[in-house]
């Protein structure tokens, strides 16, 4: 009785459907982009303090010993006020510069996580497609193995060939069941590595 085998994993799909899947989704690649996003947001913040900056202000008073309210001993004024930084000892430059480095290394980061993921992509699916092959040919030595088996089967009881041939028929017969099995598991490690490179198992 052949033992249950586990199933195949499909065909997977193609290089640039899975390489859009991994840079939707892969954790990796997210936490990078979210450094460039804080790396630009910093770069802002740090270029804003060369801006002026301008507060308004409303005041009013009264010329009155009595609180009581009147339009005509009021006061009331409004204005802008605007601060400028004319010399900060180039503490804003060194700001903007540390800023701009930052920006400029996590954007490599991005540029260097995306690569990495396309080329464990590439090794992944071609390591399924490999894995898949493997397993078509064993299930094509199996059945193979079991033909041959079930004629020497036949010529023994026939008296045509020995018990011992009927043996070693036997023996091949589970030794491709066994390749076969080991194929199967391949393929399954296969999927599961291009699950991974897609961003999946993080």
């Amino acid at each position: 009785m052949p033992a249950i085998q586990p199933g195949l994993p499909d065909n997977p799909a193609g290089f640039d459907e899975l390489l859009n899947q991994a840079l939707a989704q892969h954790p990796e690649l997210k936490n990078a982009e979210k450094r460039v996003a804080i790396a630009e947001q910093q770069l802002a913040a740090a270029k804003a303090a060369h801006l002026p900056r301008a507060d308004a202000y409303v005041s009013y008073g009264s010329d009155s010993k009595d609180l009581a309210f009147s339009s005509n001993r009021d006061n009331v004024s409004a204005g802008v006020m605007v601060e400028v930084d004319v010399f900060s000892g180039f503490a804003t430059q060194e700001k903007i510069r540390k800023a701009e480095h930052e920006l400029t290394a996590a954007q490599e980061t991005v540029r260097q996580t995306r690569l990495r993921i396309e080329n464990q992509l590439k090794s992944a699916q071609l390591g399924l497609q490999q894995a898949l092959h493997r397993a078509e040919v064993s299930d094509a030595a199996v059945r193979a193995a079991e033909e041959a088996l079930r004629l020497v089967n036949e010529q023994r009881r026939a008296g045509v060939v020995t018990v011992t041939r009927y043996l070693e028929a036997e023996v091949a017969r589970d030794r491709a069941r066994n390749r076969q099995i080991g194929a199967r598991y391949d393929a399954l490690r296969a999927e599961a590595d291009l699950k991974q490179a897609i961003g999946f198992w993080q």
